[in-house]
């Protein structure tokens, strides 16, 4: 009976010591911060100074209208349109015209939004 209870003891005090190294291991793991970067460092991109267009493929009433007319339409391996809000773009219901709070978008950044040859009406 003395042999049994010296072997589970044994047993839980394994146990216990194994479970208490692994959870200092755990709790040891190297802080990450302010090291230099891999690679060069960029600055942020705001989009300061850049012509937003935007590919509208349709303005509609609400979400789910916009997204069922989105998944009717094939774009083979693209990705399509994003339904979005229309109020995310500055100047969209004038540029459009279309009444509507939702709108299938697609939108490209140009690199100047002083360039020469810019169409007025054209982009936001």
């Amino acid at each position: 009976m003395k042999r049994r209870q010296a072997i589970v003891a044994g047993l839980v005090v394994g146990v216990l010591a194994s479970a208490g190294v692994m959870a200092a291991a755990a709790g040891k793991a190297p802080v990450r911060g302010h090291a230099r970067p891999v690679g060069p460092a960029l600055a942020p991109d705001t989009g300061t100074g850049e012509l937003l267009i935007a590919v509208v493929g349709g303005v509609f009433a609400s979400r789910e209208e916009a997204e069922a007319a989105n998944e009717t339409l094939v774009f083979g391996d693209l990705q399509g349109y994003y339904v979005v809000p229309v109020a995310q773009f500055q100047g969209f219901r004038q540029q459009v015209g279309e009444p509507g709070d939702f709108a299938l978008v697609s939108a490209f950044r140009t690199e100047d939004a002083r360039g020469a040859g810019r169409r007025p009406g054209v982009g936001f």
